[in-house]
This record gives structure tokens, sequence and C-alpha cells, in this order.
């Protein structure tokens, strides 16, 4: 076999998802419960500085249970931890450590678009956390050479924050360190948004310029081959350690020592044979890294160099010599640019000198390459991110070349800039200018018009069927280069186009200790009822958006706010607070309570509102917005309702839709509730949110009579204060033969209906499986709706 590197991939890759479907959890999950005190030994392997704290990974961990007195030993239980601490000092690289403080386990995220911390630490073979009360070095013995490398990184650091500005200094610490304590968030959020965000990262574009730097170097000062390939081998691990050993490091060290050993042993270096065996050693080191975003947008790339780029560059020009490829721009160009046809014969015939021709020639080459990139990678963006930024297959062009001399005047920085100051200054300056060139930039296509397109998360089908679609362009570019083009386009409106629903859905988030429901209706009307959480911060950031955003939504066309306590707006005033930035969801209309208790926090919504252009309509008993076949009926308040206690005008909303209803009750309590059961036309529902997070104060046995609901849904955070939902209303619902979802067991409660049936889906928190799953909670049929 020509090419055996790529068979024994693809086997890994099978082995992978074998391994992975059938993965079991540490056997501690049965016996440890979250928070559970525990002192655990174990030797450092990586310590990293975060913000306020810094991040201790432990391996061969031994750990005794102080609730159960038990031990647990690594290959029985758990292998790897994360600790926490505040004590920054006093730790090396292999010392023995014991620690006293609470394990916990990581969280699924139990929304749609969460960020799931378990499957992400699971790729880096880490098992739990623990936020250490005390930790004490056992055994003082180390790594001198982990601990040298240790010290040159901390020394660098402290240069780069010598001569260069806070903010620059965190990014060049990203870039060429590792260490992102110090990268503004805001720069992180402006380079994800377009796109560029790969260059904060060590990638495998710095490690290969760097070893190749070194080799060139080595060569330059006449030193052969036999030592010269060694030395640079030597400089690139050791960078790799010192640095953390992402998945692009590893990959591109892997990469380059198989180009250094075609060197020593004369033999031709292959490049996609090279990609197979990096990725081949890397997964069957941990077969997780198949599902770490990091792993498949690095393995994408190049795959999209190595494959998509030669099979497009046949398509765009299809002579194979590039001499006569530049001689006949002209040709290439017409077939490049496809929907300008013949009248590119004017443009081309305009270019008059060889020089030019070449220009173009580079210029269309290195949009090919990039094109080839997010080809390979634009559905693992969608899929982790969401968002396609429109403009970064050009942006990239102006970036990446500018990357080289950020990382030789950086490097140089290091150097020099410890003894001369003068000559520090001069670098840091050159490092400044390409940095704020950046920003400029980036701020500049972010106010183009559609500069970020919210897509959502790709279904598993759409996955399968764009890559089969990639698969059949490779098949057939060659013999029919203008059709392999719409089998392109067909990649893309197969990831792209939004099939249109049939039905109504209705999610509960899970927010902590507080309500943030969305409705999504067939006719595309999105309407989002709350948002606010007294538990969870930064609920915008964190959830609110991610569950949007991987549903492809990108406007609230209603933004309903039954009452002003802070677990029911706090999220909803951050996306306020935003709607203006790019990228960011928009709320075309935010609806209010009808209430005569105007207080400050009322006022104060107005206010945020106008200021972000937002048309604000106030609900009464009676109201009702119609959409389609769905309605949404004001129960409460009534026209000049009066009460002191927000709670008690909370309002109340029925929906209906077809034979389906549903009751959103928000906090409403007391008067309010009081005022809903005297209400002549409150009808039976299928469904029932239960109020005020199921405190046993309202959810009476009356209003429960006489809305007689099938299945009830409870919003409340774990562990709350208030020892939401309590137990009494829990009986109340039992004792009435009604099933009462929670999101503190199911997370996020769907409730999916169509014109015949209702289900109701819950998110489960299986331990045994890295993916956040669906299963189903109930279902009525049509015959058993009630309305």
């Amino acid at each position: 076999m020509k090419r055996p590197c790529i068979l024994f991939f693809l086997c890994s890759i099978l082995i992978c998802i074998f391994s992975i479907m059938h993965s079991q959890a540490p056997e501690l999950e049965a016996g440890i419960s979250n928070n559970d005190p525990v002192v655990c030994k174990g030797t450092i392997y990586q310590i990293t500085p975060k913000n306020k704290t810094t991040a201790i990974y432990i391996k061969n961990v031994t750990f005794y249970s102080i609730k159960q007195k038990k031990v647990q030993q690594g290959n029985y239980g758990v292998s790897r931890l994360l600790v926490y601490t505040d004590q920054a000092e006093g730790f090396k690289l292999q010392n023995k450590v014991e620690i006293l403080g609470n394990i916990q386990k990581f969280t699924k995220g139990a929304n749609p678009g969460q960020f799931n911390e378990y499957q992400y630490y699971k790729s880096l073979k880490i098992d739990y956390k623990i936020f250490a009360d005390k930790i004490s070095v056992v055994d003082k013995a180390y790594s001198y050479f982990g601990e040298q490398l240790q010290t040159i990184r901390k020394k660098l650091k402290t240069v780069y924050q010598k001569y260069l500005p806070e903010e620059d200094a965190g990014i060049i610490c990203a870039m060429l360190l590792g260490d992102k304590s110090e990268l503004p968030q805001e720069t992180k959020e402006l380079y994800q948004k377009n796109g560029i965000s790969h260059i904060l990262a060590i990638s495998a574009l710095h490690v290969s310029m760097i070893g190749l730097f070194v080799y060139g170097f080595l060569k330059k000062i006449y030193l052969p081959n036999e030592l010269s390939v060694p030395f640079s081998f030597l400089f690139l691990l050791s960078y790799a350690v010192m640095t953390g050993c992402s998945v692009s490091t590893n990959r591109a060290v892997i990469m380059l020592t198989v180009s250094f050993c075609s060197i020593l042993l004369g033999r031709t270096y292959d490049f996609l044979s090279s990609i197979c065996l990096s990725g081949t050693i890397i997964l069957l080191q941990n077969p997780y890294q198949l599902i770490n975003c990091g792993f498949l947008l690095s393995f994408g790339a190049v795959f999209g160099i190595a494959v998509i780029y030669p099979a497009l560059k046949k398509c765009v020009f299809p002579l194979e010599k590039t001499e006569e490829r530049v001689e006949k721009t002209k040709g290439s160009l017409q077939i490049f640019l496809i929907s300008w046809g013949k009248h590119q014969k004017e443009f081309t015939d305009g270019v008059a000198t060889q020089k030019s021709k070449k220009l173009i020639f580079k210029v269309v080459d290195s949009l090919l390459v990039s094109f080839s990139i997010n080809l390979v990678t634009l559905p693992i963006i969608l899929y982790f991110y969401y968002d396609f930024p429109v403009y970064s297959i050009f942006l990239n062009l102006i970036i990446i070349p500018l990357v080289s001399f950020i990382i030789a005047f950086a490097a140089i920085l290091g150097g020099v800039g410890i003894f001369s100051g003068f000559f520090g200054m001069l670098f840091a300056g050159g490092i400044h200018t390409i940095l704020l060139f950046y920003e400029k930039l980036c701020n500049l296509t972010l106010a183009l018009p559609g500069s970020i397109i919210t897509v959502g998360r790709p279904t598993i089908i759409q996955l399968v069927l764009y890559y089969i679609l990639l698969f059949l362009f490779l098949l057939f570019c060659s013999i029919y280069p203008k059709a392999s083009v719409f089998v392109v386009m067909l990649c893309f409106a197969s990831i792209f186009i939004k099939l249109p629903t049939s039905n109504l859905t209705v999610t509960v988030m899970d927010v902590g200790q507080g309500d943030g429901i969305l409705l999504e209706n067939d006719t595309g009307t999105t309407y989002f009822i709350d948002g606010g959480s007294t538990s969870v911060k930064n609920l915008e950031q964190y959830r609110i958006t991610p569950c949007l955003k991987s549903k492809g939504i990108a406007k609230i066309d209603y933004a309903i706010v039954t009452h002003m306590d802070q677990d029911h707006i706090s999220g909803l005033i951050e996306l306020l607070e935003k709607s203006n930035e790019p990228g960011a969801i928009i709320i075309e209309t935010l609806v209010l309570p009808d209430t005569m208790l105007k207080d400050e926090a009322y006022l104060e919504m107005i206010e945020l509102a106008n200021l972000k252009n937002v048309h604000v309509m106030y609900l009464k008993k009676g109201d009702k917005i119609k959409d389609g076949e769905l309605s949404l009926l004001c129960m409460h308040p009534y026209e000049g309702f009066q009460t002191e206690e927000r709670n008690d005008y909370s309002t109340v909303l029925l929906l209906e839709y077809h034979k389906f209803s549903m009751l959103f009750t928000g906090d409403v309590a007391n008067e309010g509730e009081k005022a809903l059961i005297d209400n002549p036309v409150l009808p039976k529902c299928d469904v029932y949110k239960v109020a005020h997070h199921g405190s046993k104060y309202t959810n009476s046995e009356s209003l429960l009579d006489r809305v007689a609901p099938t299945y009830a849904i409870v919003s409340a955070g774990e562990g709350n204060r208030y020892g939401h939902p309590h137990k009494e209303v829990l009986e109340r619902f039992e004792n009435r033969n009604c099933p009462c979802f929670s999101t503190i067991e199911y997370g996020a409660v769907e409730v999916s209906i169509t014109k015949d049936t209702m289900d109701i889906l819950g998110y489960s928190l299986d331990s045994t499986s890295p993916f956040l799953k669906k299963e189903r909670l109930g279902e009525i049929q049509k015959r058993e709706l009630k309305h």
C-alpha cells in the first residue's frame, strides 16, 4: 500500500468511536457525591496560572474519602485531577502533593448549546476537579528539566510585560507561551467574532515557523544534518513541554520530526502520511481527543490544505504547469469566478505585465488555501460555536502572513529585552503596531453588513451529508471540474439551509435558581419569557446566548418579562446591554406587565430598552398575541391591579397551539393567585409551569384543581437556600398523578408539540456518556389533549 498511515489513521478513528460509545465512568462515580470531602495524593504534571487562582494538574491519584472512609487508587477510580488553589507558589513539576478539599464532577451543560465541561476534560483524561482548602508537598523531588523550562517561561513573560502594553503582553503570552491568564476577554471575543482566534493559541503554524527557523539557523552555521536535526527536535520538544503540549503543538512536533527524519534518511516527505501518523499517535494515547474541538479543527485545517486544496486547484487551474497557469490566468479566473462569466475577459485583458499576472495568481492561490481550510472546518466551527464569520476567509489572508513577523519580533524581544532596553522597545513597537492594525481591521470587518451569520448547531445527518458531498467533490473534481463546483455549493446548502418546522417547541431552560423559557413557533417567531438567575453569573454569556445560537436563533421577537425580580431579569438585562454589538442576540420587542407598581427596576428596564431602540409594549388581562396557530393570552394582571409585591402582579400567560395548552405562571402569589383562580375563563391545561420555582406558598390546591394539569415543569437551582421545589408542592402533584419534571434533575426540559401529539424531553445527565442526550419523559396523543 502506497500510504499505510492513512489506513492506520482511519482504523484508529473507528477504534476511538467504539471506545467512546462503550466508555464507562470511573468507578468512583457510584460512590462519591458532588462536593464530598476528600484527601488525595498525586504527582504534579502541569501548573497553569489563571486570572485569580492557579490550576494544578495531578496524575497517579490516590485519595481517601472522608465521608466513606475508603481509599481509591488510580487504576480503579480517578486517574487525573484538576486542582484549583489560591496558593500560587511553592509547587514544582513532579512534586508529590496532598490535597484536602471537596471533589466535584464536571458538568455536561444542562441546556442546548451550553459548554460541556465533562466532555472537554474527558478529552484531556481528567476525571474530577477539586477546590483545595489545603495543599502541601509531601515529596519535594521534582523535574529539573521541567522546572528550568518553566523558569524560562516566567522570564519571557516578565520581559513581555515590561516592554509591551498590558493588552499586547497578554496576547503575546497566549500566542508564544500558552499563558492566557492575562489575555483580555474583549480581545478574545473580538478575535473569535472575526474567525482569527486561532492565532491566540500555540498552533502548528507557530511551532512550524520556530522549528524551521532553528533548523535553518543550524544549517546556516554549517552544522551537519546528523546534528542539526536532533538539536532541532530537542528544541521543539522542549518548547512543547514548556507551553503545555496542546493538540496542535503535538501534531506539529510529530510532523516536523517526520520531516526531519526524511532528511536524515534521504526519503521523500509525504505531507498526508505525516498528518495521518500524527493523528494516529495522538488518538492512541487518548481516544477522547476525537471529540475535542481543538483536535478536530487542527487536523481539519491540515487536511483541507493536504487534500481539498489540490482538488480545488485542479478545478480553478486545470493546466498542470504553474508557468502555464500564470500565462493562462485569464481563463483560470473565468473558471474560478463563475458568477462573473465572460465579463472577466475585460478585466484580465487589462492586466498588462507578467508581474501583475503572477500577483493575481498568488492572490487566487492564497484564497484557495483559505477556502480549502474553511471547507473542512466549517461544520466543526458551527457545531461548537454556531456562528460563521463571513469575512474570515479574506481576513486571514492579511492576518496570517503578519503572524510570522509577530513571532519573530516577540522571539527577539524575549532574547534581547533582558539586556538592551533600546532594542527591546524597538521590537516591542513593531509588535504593538501589528496588533493595533489587527484590532482596527477586526473592528472594521465587524462593521461590514452580514459580518456574522448565526447558523446553529448542525445535526448529525447534516454533518454526514456535508462530508459525503465533500468526498464526492474529491472523486469527480478532476473529471468534471465545473460540476464539482456545484457539489461544493450543495455542501454549503446542506449546512446553511434551515428546513422549516411544523411544530412548536417550548424549552424551559436550566438557569439555576431562576426562570428562562424559550418558545419557537412554526412560523419562525421566537418568544423568550423572563431570563434571570440568582445562582448563575453571566447567565446571558454562558447559558442564554449559547442556547439560542445553537438553535440558529439570532433574534428574539418578543422578550416577555413577568415581573422585576433579579431571578427573572438578570440575563435579560445582559442581553439588552449587548444587543447593539455585532453577533449579539437582537431583541425586537420587550413586553412588560401593565402594572401600577412601577418601581426603580421597572423604570430602569424601560430606560435601557429605549436606549437600545427596543420597542416596548405592555400586557394586561385579556390581551392576546396571535401568531399562526399559536396564541398567548394574558390571564393576569388585570387593568388597575394594585399591589405592593412584585410577585403578585407577575404576568400569567396561557399558551394555546392547536389542541395543546400550557400555563406560564411566573412567580404569581397571594392576591395574584386569588385573582387567577377567580378568572372564569381559566381552562384546564396539558402542561403547567410551576409558579415561584415550586414554593409551597403558591401553587395552591385550589389553583391546581382549576388547572388540572397532565404534566408540570419546575425551574429551580440545585441546593438553593429556599429549598425549592418544596416537598409539599411535589406531594400536591403526586396526589393528582401529575408527573413534575424539575430542571434540577433533568436540566432543560423541552416540550415539542405538533398538531396531533406532544412530547416532553429532558436532557439526560447520565454520567456514562460524555455527550448531553435527550430522553423522553412523557407524551400525549391527540385523543388525550384537553383543549
